[in-house]
């Protein structure tokens, strides 16, 4: 919770970076890119007419994506 409060330092912040990568890199091409739109700002409309799948479909894996990073995320504030 305190972590949440405050900005990150470089160090915490180059650690979620290669989070990120790790967790992209193990992620099928079409949810990578899914993930790469949305961190550009598109909307899940926007996103789904992009890869040509529907709105559902981006939403779950978006949520993954989350749930997977939280997960994470916690893993290596409890180590």
């Amino acid at each position: 919770p305190e972590a949440l409060a405050r900005e990150p330092t470089p160090s915490e912040a180059a650690g979620l970076v290669e989070d990120l990568e790790a967790l992209m890199q193990s992620m099928e091409p079409i949810h990578r890119q899914i993930l790469q739109l949305r961190l550009q700002g598109n909307s899940v409309d926007e996103i789904a007419d992009e890869v040509d799948r529907t709105q559902r479909t981006v939403r779950r894996v978006l949520e993954k994506f989350q749930a997977e990073l939280v997960s994470q995320l916690k893993s290596a504030s409890q180590a």
